[in-house]
């Protein structure tokens, strides 16, 4: 269970199979309860589980019900529509819809702009599900940022290289202003034409296994080819985050640095 730091959420109980939390979202002066579950899928074991779960859910502000009551709505998915697989071949691949939201009616209409996002299960043979209460749709003006993970790509090096030796007449920090506003345009333009943006990357392969799992190929070199992709592009994403992060134990990960001392 993940969520943005515009949220403030508190823990009330947690169990072998299920967290129950308190969701604060920004611009909201009313917390909502959310409660993820897991459940077996031994018929027995999960009439046992409900029995706790109903303990659980009276301790809630107001009533909650459950599925059978009809008081609670799924409210769908965006992305294909199954969320677990087995991950074997084509002969014997199963894939299900085993994860979903389910809400009550007065949410539903606090909340009538949300959206569930299917995001790629890369190695898991589970879907996460991102659960958007407020969509935003404008679009802010990015502040150019030199990211860490080009450094080790040659074409950006080659750029910085050839500038650095360009003629600009003026003072030295004039000249050094100019150099660094020169590569910034490049490496802007480099990144427009080699589509080198994380999340178009990272969108393209995940559409292509998408593309591929629904003309029935589950496996093979193709597959392992593109998670490899896939993978190596989640990584750059997650350095990415780590050069914008502000927060230093992100940036400083697990190492013995004067931070942890």
């Amino acid at each position: 269970m993940a969520w943005r730091d515009s949220c403030t959420v508190q823990i009330l109980q947690h169990g072998r199979f299920f967290i129950a939390a308190s969701v604060l979202t920004a611009g909201s002066n009313d917390p909502y309860r959310i409660l993820g579950v897991y459940l077996s899928s031994n018929d027995q074991h999960r009439i046992a589980q409900f029995a706790e779960l109903t303990s659980v859910v009276q301790q809630f502000n107001g009533k909650v019900v459950f599925i059978d009551d009809n008081s609670q709505i799924d409210i769908g998915m965006v992305g294909r529509p199954f969320t677990w697989s087995n991950r074997r071949s084509s002969d014997e691949w199963i894939q299900e819809r085993l994860d979903r939201f389910l809400v009550g009616v007065d949410w539903q209409q606090l909340y009538p702009n949300a959206t569930v996002l299917r995001l790629s299960e890369s190695g898991s043979n589970h879907s996460p599900l991102l659960l958007d209460s407020n969509p935003r749709t404008e679009r802010s003006k990015r502040q150019f940022k030199f990211q860490e993970r080009w450094c080790s790509n040659d074409e950006i090096r080659q750029i910085v290289r050839e500038v650095w030796h360009e003629q600009i007449d003026g003072s030295a920090m004039y000249i050094l202003a100019q150099k660094i506003k020169r590569c910034r345009h490049k490496i802007v333009r480099w990144q427009q034409e080699h589509k080198s943006n994380l999340k178009v990357e990272i969108d393209l392969l995940q559409s292509e296994l998408e593309e591929l799992h629904l003309a029935g190929i589950h496996g093979g070199d193709i597959i392992s080819e593109i998670e490899d992709k896939l993978e190596k592009a989640l990584q750059n994403e997650e350095s990415y985050w780590k050069d914008k992060s502000r927060v230093k134990w992100l940036k400083s990960g697990d190492q013995n640095t004067a931070f942890f001392q």
